[in-house]
């Protein structure tokens, strides 16, 4: 089957970037539908930028079943420096399953002191 990779912008709103709030959690894109492929594989890139991590700031991917009234973490990754972070639901691997048909990024983070600016979201929905 062929790759499709969606590489535009999608960040929250088409945004420039998003301002991570303190001690908070921050959408970092909108709900994404996703085809029932994509519900089996998706690899999604978030860079980062300004990070000042002084309790943990947290990335994750999340689902939702029921249109976006209430949202499960799927997976989550630390963000600790200015760089790129890659998170992916494959289930060719035995730990992932199935997301369900809606998807987001969001940025969780435990103190007042904790900054991010998310410059760039990256989505990759090859099967």
């Amino acid at each position: 089957m062929a790759q499709r990779a969606k590489s535009l912008n999608q960040i929250k709103g088409s945004a420039t970037s998003v301002v991570c709030t303190s001690n908070a959690t921050t959408a970092i894109t909108d709900s994404l539908p996703l085809s029932f492929d994509e519900t089996g594989r998706l690899l999604c890139a978030v860079t980062f930028s300004n990070v000042a991590v002084v309790g943990s700031i947290t990335l994750k991917l999340q689902d939702s079943r029921d249109n976006g009234a209430t949202w499960q973490d799927v997976k989550t990754q630390a963000v600790t420096a200015n760089i790129t972070y890659e998170i992916e639901n494959n289930t060719q691997k035995v730990a992932d399953t199935l997301m369900w048909p809606l998807a987001r990024l969001i940025v969780t983070s435990t103190n007042a002191g904790d900054t991010a600016t998310a410059t760039a979201v990256w989505l990759s929905r090859a099967n």
